[in-house]
């Protein structure tokens, strides 16, 4: 049995903390194995790396069990884990490491990104080739299920279907459809194995109030059917009480042959009212990008030109684009305003500083000042480098 560790926040101080004490317990009560739950944008790279250092210190097995995203940071650290499971629904997400301001940075703080950069890659080239991952980071790439078992960078992808977990989906298809008995029985016999090693045969009994021993195979293929929810209790009853009545397969097949077409119905029924949320999503998503976005414009921190491309941004990726929207500075160009007078529209108006407006047009000044503070408040410390108390 696996040790959990949920990782299903922001990748920061207090999380890093959380996983190190986690695997402390771990060692401590004995475990071998670690289940790492992941459902992250990422986060912190510094806080990251100790979680990764803690992981592989350990020398315990870890296994990364990716439950929805697994963004970022948090994707370096499941590429260092031993093995990697994905849920069919869930999502990954590589790109380089993110930093405000990166235009203005220095050569050795150029250098020193460049060097975090190359250490990831190193990091995850555990199930991903290295040319191949920093391709996969400069574009900022986004990964389903299917493409990242096909490419190899996860294991094994899982579903809440029973079958599904015991890789029996095909041979219980295959028996359905050729009413074949010995399949039946493999069948049978598999999720037999598997539960009583958890003791699943035992829950079924207690809750059926059964107080005997499984002594034929007739009981093991009722209880069987129980756990996999293929039968109903009192048929189950039925069967125990006379337990050296012959097995009328074809019924059986003909039953399970029902309850599988009833359960692909629901499992449409399903995807119809997941792809009905997914499309309210979409719209969600919209519609606080263009909010955002407009906000921005309209605090002159962008171009209207440039408002769809923004919008695009946003979608894809909505809180690294306001982080980016937010590290733009707000603009001092002075808006059109319709009280300029002719001599004012004639000069070098967009270049005026507050002195400018103080000495050649305080009237014009004094609207900016009642219609958009805000632009005023940045005009004052743009010239006088301190705050405008009001």
């Amino acid at each position: 049995m696996d040790y959990i560790i949920d990782l299903k926040d922001e990748i920061n101080p207090y999380i890093s903390d959380f996983v190190e004490r986690e695997i402390d317990k771990a060692k401590k009560a004995g475990y071998k194995n670690i289940t790492l739950l992941i459902n992250s944008f990422g986060g912190s790279v510094y806080e990251g790396l100790s979680i990764v250092s803690a992981l592989k210190n350990s020398n315990l097995q870890i296994t990364a069990k990716i439950e929805g995203y697994c963004a970022s940071m948090a994707a370096i650290i499941a590429m260092t884990c031993d093995k990697v499971i994905m849920a069919e629904h869930g999502i990954l997400m590589f790109h380089n490491p993110y930093l405000e301001n990166r235009e203005s940075m220095s050569e050795s703080e150029n250098n020193a990104m460049l060097k975090t950069t190359n250490s990831l890659i190193m990091l995850a080239s555990h199930k991903i080739d290295k040319q191949k991952l920093r391709e996969m980071m400069d574009r900022e790439t986004w990964l389903d299920a299917d493409e990242a078992f096909a490419m190899g960078i996860v294991d094994e992808i899982y579903d809440i279907n029973k079958l599904s977990e015991f890789n029996l989906i095909d041979t219980f298809k295959q028996a359905i459809v050729s009413k074949n008995e010995n399949l039946l029985n493999t069948i049978y016999n598999k999720l037999k194995n598997t539960m009583q090693k958890d003791n699943l045969i035992e829950d079924v009994k207690d809750e059926t109030c059964i107080e005997i021993e499984i002594t034929t195979e007739s009981d093991v293929e009722a209880l069987t059917e129980k756990a996999m929810g293929l039968e109903s209790e009192e048929e189950i009853s039925l069967e125990i009480e006379n337990p050296t009545a012959e097995v009328d397969y074809k019924e059986m097949y003909m039953e399970l042959l029902k309850k599988y077409e009833a359960m692909t119905k629901n499992i449409q029924n399903l995807e119809d009212n997941l792809n009905i949320l997914k499309a309210k999503e979409k719209d969600i998503i919209y519609n606080n990008a263009v909010e955002k976005v407009n906000i921005a414009i309209s605090e002159n921190r962008i171009d209207e030109s440039s408002k769809s491309e923004w919008i695009d941004t946003l979608i894809n990726n909505f809180d690294l684009g306001v982080k980016m929207l937010n590290t733009i500075k707000i603009t001092t160009k002075s808006p059109i305003l319709p009280f300029a007078n002719k001599a004012v529209e004639s000069g070098l108006k967009s270049n005026w500083t507050i002195r400018d407006y103080e000495e050649k047009d305080p009237k014009g000044l004094s609207e900016i000042l009642n219609n958009n503070k805000m632009l005023y408040k940045q005009m004052f410390y743009d010239f006088y480098k301190v705050e405008y108390k009001d």
